[in-house]
């Protein structure tokens, strides 16, 4: 990479942190991630919404991988299913939470560095904060739950958590227009009310289920519909008292 051009970064994911944290411990991490020269990588934490690797619960901090800039990431849907679901009060406020912990880099290196001009040394100072370098969406599929996607998106321009109910009603009211508000206010209050509703339910998923859950009808045929990825849940889902 290096040779190819001076300034280059490696991105890598960091799913494998999780998906084998078993053997992934404190100096497996650092014996693997010091072997790139520093300002030279940058971690994508895949899966921060449910699974953040960056402060695991089992390593002590600060980890190997917050020593280093990386990205908090929502991963969100699995193979581009689209039953309603989301993370919204996670999304909401743990990526300026997480932003605060770590510490940003320095606003004048980072305003040095998205120049064109700039080389190699440049690039080492910006990477060398040791921050979280910003948020990303790393999802297998975006036709669907639009608000999570524009919720999330949006989150890298606040510097504070928001209520992510009170967003959704104003979401809502803003997807009905300034014409129905105008001639319908009952229909735009009921469109807040519902998305409300939705924001307290399905959008603030509370367990740290891999994605959406499935209707039978896309599960691929099988005899055990409860064997991995087509785990099948008949229950309703009963977080909202709404």
């Amino acid at each position: 990479m290096h040779a190819g051009d001076a300034d280059a970064v490696w991105v890598m994911q960091g799913w494998l942190f999780y998906n084998d944290a078993r053997y992934w411990k404190a100096p497996q991490l650092e014996a693997y991630l010091s072997g790139v020269p520093p300002g030279r990588l940058v971690i994508l934490d895949l899966f921060s919404e449910v699974h953040p690797v960056w402060k695991r619960a089992d390593l002590p901090r600060p980890t190997a991988i917050e020593q280093r800039p990386w990205v908090w990431n929502m991963l969100h849907s699995f193979g581009g299913n689209s039953g309603l679901y989301g993370r919204m009060h996670v999304i909401s406020s743990e990526p300026v939470v997480a932003h605060r912990e770590v510490g940003a880099a320095p606003r004048r290196a980072a305003r040095v560095c998205c120049s064109a001009s700039v080389g190699a040394r440049a690039h080492a100072v910006r990477w060398q904060s040791k921050a979280m370098a910003g948020v990303g969406i790393t999802t297998e599929g975006i036709e669907q739950n639009p608000a999570v996607y524009e919720l999330m998106a949006e989150m890298r321009w606040h510097e504070a958590p928001i209520n992510h109910s009170a967003w959704l009603e104003r979401w809502a009211e803003r997807r009905m227009g300034a014409r129905a508000a105008a001639t319908a206010p009952r229909r735009v209050a009921a469109a807040r009310r519902a998305w409300g509703i939705l924001g307290q339910g399905v959008y603030a998923c509370a367990t740290t289920q891999m994605g959406q859950p499935k209707s039978m009808i896309e599960l691929r045929p099988r005899m055990d519909l409860h064997a991995g990825f087509a785990r099948l849940s008949v229950r309703p889902n009963r977080q909202s008292k709404g």
